[in-house]
């Protein structure tokens, strides 16, 4: 799927940031950007890359799951969009290794942790988020500065998750501020802009009114992921 071309989005309102450039705008059309889809939080954040001028998305969706019935992709500017299944990580690991971010809204904690590894060792930031309960949690991880999610979870207070897939969040209000949060973060990370919290993961209850930053995940000295490229 590509796009037409014939009404171009205009970026003066992004560019209107002060730490936005034309330099970095250029950098996010030759950007490339990997979503695992199977929560409605990916097509939000799709939605949002497209209309930021992200110049590649590939998204690989689950057995089941149509990212097209969330949110209405915008194809008017200068993003290349393709939507593919997937059965698992290996046939991805070439994709990842070509990647400038990936982002994960997987279902399977242990297809999370499995990506979390490959893209630590591959040296490619990884926006991670879950679903712990009524909990929704978005962490930005970038090799060497940020522990990996193995490791990062025990630390977030997450010892016991989830060993089997679970359900996408009941309300696609959260939904929506996932894909906005990990939207964000792959902003900064590609045009390096702003500020990137890589020790913080981010957590929403929406049931609570709780909003929570869980800080200082920074590196583990004993765990091989971690260290790779301290």
């Amino acid at each position: 799927m590509s796009n037409s071309g014939q009404n171009p989005i205009d970026y003066k309102r992004q560019l209107s940031l002060t730490a936005m450039t034309v330099a970095k705008q250029r950098a996010l059309t030759s950007s490339k950007v990997l979503v695992l889809a199977e929560t409605d939080g990916a097509g939000f954040l799709v939605q949002a890359l497209c209309q930021s001028g992200v110049g590649e998305i590939r998204v690989a969706t689950g057995a089941g799951y149509n990212i097209e019935r969330v949110a209405e992709v915008s194809l008017d500017g200068e993003t290349s969009l393709s939507i593919f299944p997937f059965a698992g990580l290996d046939e991805l690991e070439k994709m990842i290794a070509d990647v400038d971010v990936v982002c994960e809204t997987l279902l399977n904690w242990q297809l999370k942790l499995g990506l979390s590894d490959r893209c630590m060792r591959l040296g490619v930031p990884l926006i991670h988020s879950g679903i712990v309960g009524h909990r929704y949690q978005c962490y930005s991880i970038m090799p060497g500065k940020s522990a990996c999610l193995r490791c990062a979870l025990p630390k977030a207070g997450i010892e016991d998750f989830p060993l089997g897939p679970t359900s996408v969040h009941p309300l696609i209000a959260v939904e929506a501020w996932a894909g906005s949060v990990m939207a964000i973060d792959v902003l900064k990370i590609v045009a390096d802009l702003g500020v990137l919290q890589t020790n913080t993961l981010w957590r929403l209850d929406p049931l609570s009114g709780d909003r929570e930053a869980v800080r200082n995940l920074k590196p583990s000295d004993d765990c091989p992921d971690c260290r790779i490229y301290q």
